[in-house]
């Protein structure tokens, strides 16, 4: 009975080292405390780390800032909810309290979370598209007890004039939703009609139009006369074809064409008969 024992504890011993070797190693480096397999979300590869809400919390010293995806299990929508912004974090044990401030709050403070390590950490939206631009440029300053603050721990900053720094941060890439191929864009001062983008990865056409590569994309639908020549997407260095439209309000039959080849919308389930046509069609709802 007694060696039983023993050999339970042995074996529960050996197993925890395991998993630890396997989970929490590979992050370590990167001032994270475990991880979370990501391979849950069904997402292309080339897609960044999805973390678990409990992986920030268990931050044990503050990092530079960077755009993350965090499954956050605690939604209470039934299902995890996937947060996706720009991390900030600040290391300041001795403080009740730590704000960040920047442009993209009018410099209000915004309170962030402690967490049990003493890491201040907060997740702030992309800023919304302002007249179909993306702001991909951050300034900001921590705030505690009143006293304002550059990031130590990103080394982009520049004189505030007062005697102090500005830290910032620059988005190098806008994550986009690639289970969806079109997307109407929010916009500072939205006029009658919708700024509308499409957005498809090259894999995806590629496998669509059965291609190993993929040359020229173009769209068709009842917005351009069905006109092949017309609208053509543009590839962009992270793979993904895109175009942006103003489009009004409505109901919009639509096919993409790959090198010659019209092809249904690899990442819309919604398609109808197109009476014309006598074939199916991708189908779009801009409200």
């Amino acid at each position: 009975m007694i060696i039983d024992t023993f050999r339970e504890m042995i074996r529960k011993a050996f197993l925890t080292a395991a998993l630890s070797s396997i989970f929490c190693a590979p992050l370590v480096a990167e001032d994270w405390v475990g991880s979370y397999d990501s391979s849950v979300i069904a997402e292309t590869p080339e897609d960044p780390v999805v973390y678990s809400l409990e992986t920030i919390e268990k931050l044990r010293r503050s990092v530079s800032p960077r755009y993350v995806r965090v499954l956050d299990w605690r939604s209470g929508q039934g299902k995890p909810g996937l947060v996706k912004g720009i991390l900030f974090t600040c290391e300041a044990l001795r403080s009740k309290d730590v704000a960040v401030a920047g442009d993209f709050s009018g410099w209000k403070p915004l309170q962030m979370k402690r967490n049990r390590n003493g890491i201040f950490f907060y997740i702030l939206p992309i800023r919304e598209v302002e007249e179909g631009k993306r702001i991909l440029s951050y300034r900001y300053k921590f705030q505690s007890a009143g006293i304002w603050f550059h990031d130590p721990r990103n080394p982009a900053r520049i004189d505030d004039g007062l005697g102090g720094y500005v830290s910032h941060f620059e988005l190098e890439k806008e994550d986009v939703n690639r289970q969806a191929a079109f997307r109407v864009l929010r916009e500072a001062h939205p006029g009658k009609e919708r700024l509308v983008e499409f957005a498809v990865h090259e894999k995806a056409l590629g496998r669509a139009a059965k291609r190993k590569s993929v040359t020229n994309v173009a769209i068709v639908g009842d917005f351009n006369g069905w006109n092949p020549d017309h609208d053509w997407l543009k590839r962009d260095e992270d793979g993904i074809y895109r175009l942006r439209l103003r489009l009004p309000p409505g109901e919009y039959p639509y096919v993409l064409i790959v090198d010659g080849k019209w092809v249904l919308d690899p990442y819309n389930p919604q398609t109808r008969k197109h009476s014309r046509l006598d074939d199916l069609v991708s189908f779009a709802i801009i409200q």
